[in-house]
């Protein structure tokens, strides 16, 4: 019998999309956006982050400021208080 895949949400493609993009933190290589911040599933179509450092928040906007997921959209960045929230959008830029 074959397994049922279990269907991605928004959030879940845009956070695949993201998670492994460098970024320049201190100069270090390897650093990615996964490794700087932890994911928070809060709802399904965005993406709620939890920085590690806040030194990364400049670097996970200019990271992921050109990203256009399959459909078009594009990637929206928001801070919060404790958090960054990534959502896609078919706005322009």
């Amino acid at each position: 019998m074959a397994e049922k895949k279990e269907k991605l949400t928004k959030s879940d493609e845009i956070w695949n999309k993201i998670k492994g993009l460098p970024i320049n933190l201190y100069a270090l290589g390897g650093v990615t956006i996964e490794s700087q911040s932890q994911r928070l599933v809060v709802v399904d179509d965005l993406v709620y982050l939890r920085l590690k450092t806040s030194a990364s928040l400049p670097l996970i906007e200019e990271a992921i400021q050109n990203i256009k997921l399959p459909s078009g959209e594009r990637l929206e960045f928001a801070p919060e208080k404790d958090y960054i929230v990534i959502s896609a959008t078919f706005a322009a830029r």
